[in-house]
């Protein structure tokens, strides 16, 4: 098994989608969709079932992209770089064959399924964004105390209890709703400060639709020098040509000019990414830990067992236990629907499931709990049965403990 970097690079301007996009939703068919509310409210997906009014509501003029792309996306690209490197062709729809199920994995990425295997993709982690010296950028924690005098990662340095509804919560004693809230990077080495990612407004005319008319991409740019990045397990290894192969077939390692390069099309717009491929021993989630560790030692609590938890990815939450149990959330969403790929009659297609939208925690949110153990009761309650998202890089959680400063102050 070997670990790789994967960095890729937007060669323009790239869309990444939501829930915001320009298209209708089908017509909605009331028994059907009724059906798939009760589906939903099994699982931790919320209903968003079109009704006749909303369905032309959905048709927008604006739509805009996402800064990141998600999880599966990424796993997508990888898949289908494998795919490629071991002789399947981009305009080939024939099911796969059992070889490309061993290598890929033979299903497609559903949150609701724990067992799901990806083929030789053993692990992905979450998503960061790694400059052209190797130094890595993470979410920035939403407990940032926002200012122009901070150009480094600075926490809310100290929490007071109040009462409420709800019963006893904190609230940071510096928040200040006027300067809180950009999406940023800070890196892992110091929480340096880097807004990196800028917009580009694109006006196109919709021809071939009904509602005729002008409409507008806002598009995103990953400036200069910085590009996404992943960190992959594979049990795989390169030949001589730069080729993925399956190391259960393919046990000798030829490659040594590093690193692997390859073009990746990612989002709506089938956007080109420049990607290079590299052996890495980097840990993004170790780096992470580090840098929380050290930014929050002198945090001061009501109790000293007070414990934060980061979302450095994406997690699939359940709605009603998203806030359970928490004290103090500083928090983003951002909405996942289901693309799959199935098999029928011997061919390809893709579905994506409008039955049921999950609404995730996006990466950079901050929840604090009374303690550790409730904080990991929190985790565990959220993320059972998700292993599958796990392994692909969501439901990552960075916790910092209490703290032996508070202790010695009690």
């Amino acid at each position: 098994m070997t670990k790789y970097l994967f960095k890729f690079t937007p060669v323009e301007p790239y869309f990444f989608g939501n829930e915001k996009t320009l298209a209708k939703y089908p017509e909605y068919d009331g028994k059907k969709n009724e059906q798939n509310d009760a589906a939903a409210k099994k699982t931790d997906g919320q209903s968003n079932a079109p009704t006749a009014d909303t369905a032309s509501i959905q048709s927008l003029y604006f739509a805009s992209s996402e800064d990141t792309p998600s999880q599966s996306t990424i796993l997508g690209a990888i898949r289908l770089m494998l795919l490629l490197d071991n002789g399947r062709s981009l305009t080939d729809f024939n099911a796969y064959t059992k070889a490309e199920k061993d290598l890929i994995g033979p299903k497609s990425f559903k949150p609701d399924e724990h067992d799901t295997e990806f083929g030789c993709i053993k692990s992905i982690s979450p998503l960061f964004i790694i400059d052209g010296n190797d130094q890595a950028f993470i979410p920035m924690p939403r407990d940032h105390v926002f200012s122009d005098k901070n150009e480094n990662y600075t926490p809310f340095g100290e929490y007071k209890a109040m009462r409420c509804a709800e019963g006893e919560k904190l609230y940071p004693t510096e928040y200040d709703p006027k300067t809180a809230g950009w999406y940023t990077f800070v890196s892992t080495n110091g929480g340096c400060i880097k807004d990196m990612i800028s917009s580009e407004v694109r006006v196109g005319i919709k021809r071939k639709t009904q509602d005729k008319g002008f409409f507008k991409r806002r598009f995103k740019k990953l400036n200069k020098d910085y590009s996404f990045a992943v960190i992959c397990e594979l049990n795989c290894t390169v030949d001589e040509d730069g080729m993925f192969r399956n190391a259960g077939t393919h046990p000798d390692q030829a490659f040594s000019d590093w690193p692997v390069r390859k073009t990746a099309f990612l989002g709506r717009a089938r956007s080109p990414f420049a990607v290079e491929i590299y052996q890495t021993d980097m840990d993004i989630e170790a780096l992470s830990q580090q840098l929380l560790d050290t930014k929050h030692k002198a945090t001061r609590y009501p109790s000293a067992e007070c414990t934060l938890v980061y979302c450095l990815s994406d997690a699939f939450v359940l709605p009603e236990k998203k806030y359970e149990n928490v004290l103090f959330a500083a928090t983003e969403t951002r909405d996942h629907r289901s693309l799959s790929t199935g098999e029928k009659n011997g061919m390809l297609y893709k579905r994506k499931d409008l039955s049921v939208m999950h609404r995730l925690l996006k990466a950079g949110s901050v929840l604090v709990f009374e303690n550790e153990k409730t904080a990991a009761c929190w985790i565990k309650n959220n993320t059972d049965g998700r292993e599958s998202a796990k392994n692909i890089g969501y439901n990552s959680f960075i916790t910092v403990p209490k703290k032996e400063e508070n202790k010695e102050e009690e």
